[in-house]
């Protein structure tokens, strides 16, 4: 299941993510999805389950391949399938590198919506 966490400025979006990563815990009360305690769950099981797309998304200087898969732990036709399922699998293919294509520190030769794609390319694939 995919659920998106949006709203104004201040009004708790990023408290949420850090209860639900277990950055912080709750003052009161108990975190329960699909009748789980999450805090019965070990960290790196728990944080392995979520992923996260923040509003300014963390790519790292490499290659889209090493961006999507920074392990090298799928195939290349895997890595396409993702990028076909986040959108991204036509920018790429037009790219005379294509997935050796060059991303800088921090992704600045992307635009923000195409870093965005990115991550979520790297949230896809780990889930296939």
């Amino acid at each position: 299941e995919k659920v998106g966490v949006v709203g104004r400025t201040g009004s708790g979006k990023s408290t949420l993510i850090q209860v639900l990563f277990r950055l912080i815990e709750p003052s009161a009360g108990n975190i329960m999805i699909d009748g789980i305690n999450i805090s019965s769950v070990g960290l790196h099981d728990l944080r392995s389950r979520f992923g996260i797309i923040p509003q300014d998304p963390v790519l790292f200087q490499g290659t889209v391949r090493s961006n999507i898969d920074p392990l090298g732990l799928y195939s290349e036709d895997e890595i396409w399938k993702s990028l076909e399922r986040c959108q991204l699998k036509e920018v790429v293919a037009a790219k005379p590198e294509k997935l050796e294509a060059l991303v800088v520190d921090g992704g600045d030769n992307w635009s923000v919506g195409q870093r965005q794609l990115l991550c979520l390319g790297r949230i896809m694939l780990k889930r296939s």
